[in-house]
C-alpha cells in the first residue's frame, strides 16, 4: 500500500473519512467523493496501474478507477499545474483539499 495508504490517511483526515471508509463498498456521497479524489491523487503521485489502484481501494474494477479519474480530471490538471512530484504528500493533499472546497463553494453561489 505504501504511498496509497499514507495518502488515504492524510486525505481521510482532511475529509473526515478513514482509510477503511475509502476502501469500503459504501456509496454514500460523503464517502464516494473523497474516494474519487483520493484515487486521482494516487494516480498523480504514483506509477500504479488502474487495476492496482482498484485493488487498493477495496478491489474495485479498473473501470471504476478510470471513471473517478475522468470525473475529476479538472482536479488532476490543476494539481499538475501547481505542484511537482518533489512537493510533499502533505502539499498535494492540502492543495487538493483547497481546490475541492473552492469548487464546492463556487458551485453553491
Amino acid at each position: 500500500a505504501g504511498t496509497s495508504h499514507n495518502l488515504g490517511q492524510n486525505f481521510g483526515k482532511a475529509f473526515g473519512v478513514t482509510v477503511t471508509d475509502l476502501r469500503s463498498e459504501r456509496r454514500t456521497a460523503d464517502i464516494v467523493f473523497p474516494r474519487h479524489v483520493c484515487m486521482v491523487l494516487v494516480k498523480a503521485l504514483t506509477t500504479k496501474s488502474l487495476p492496482t489502484i482498484g485493488r487498493q481501494f477495496g478491489g474495485r474494477d479498473h473501470t471504476t478507477i478510470l471513471h473517478g479519474i475522468r470525473k475529476y480530471q479538472w482536479l488532476l490538471d490543476e494539481l499538475n499545474s501547481r505542484l511537482t512530484p518533489n512537493n510533499s504528500l502533505a502539499d498535494w493533499v492540502y492543495v487538493a483539499y483547497r481546490l475541492v472546497i473552492e469548487k464546492q463553494q463556487s458551485a453553491s453561489l
